[in-house]
């Protein structure tokens, strides 16, 4: 019993450390506008983390990609952002759904998905989209 939970720690280890880093550029989506997102990868690239700051924005999210296939992957995901400007400042989340794909020098990732404004405690819902191109470091 004990070599099973040591072979299935280590496996768990070995699937956790599997991480990459991208940044990409942001057009719309968890950027209400344009901006730069950080994503580290987890469990054998399944699981995202992000961090974003854009114009007058900054995001916070999760990303869960639903294959492992390395060049085309649908993802699903939250980012919860908060946006600036005046008119139209406060909090917003985000739930994209989308696909990446993997060209020869980056990544490209283009989602649309429900948008929630949380303006005086009342949501407002509307639609999003999003399009990034990132870079692996």
């Amino acid at each position: 019993m004990k070599y099973i939970l040591s072979i299935l720690l280590l496996i768990l280890t070995i699937n956790i450390t599997a991480q990459k880093n991208y940044y990409h550029y942001s057009l719309k989506g968890s950027t209400p506008y344009f901006g730069i997102v950080y994503e580290r990868t987890f469990l054998s690239e399944r699981l995202g983390a992000e961090f974003g700051i854009g114009l007058l924005s900054s995001s916070l999210g999760t990303k869960l990609y639903l294959t492992r296939n390395k060049t085309i992957k649908p993802y699903i995901g939250a980012s919860h952002y908060l946006f600036i400007i005046p008119s139209n400042a406060g909090w917003k989340t985000y739930f994209p759904i989308g696909i990446s794909k993997k060209t020869h020098n980056g990544r490209l990732s283009i989602d649309f998905g429900p948008n929630i404004n949380w303006l005086d405690r009342t949501p407002n819902y509307s639609f999003n989209f999003g399009i990034r191109y990132g870079v692996e470091f």
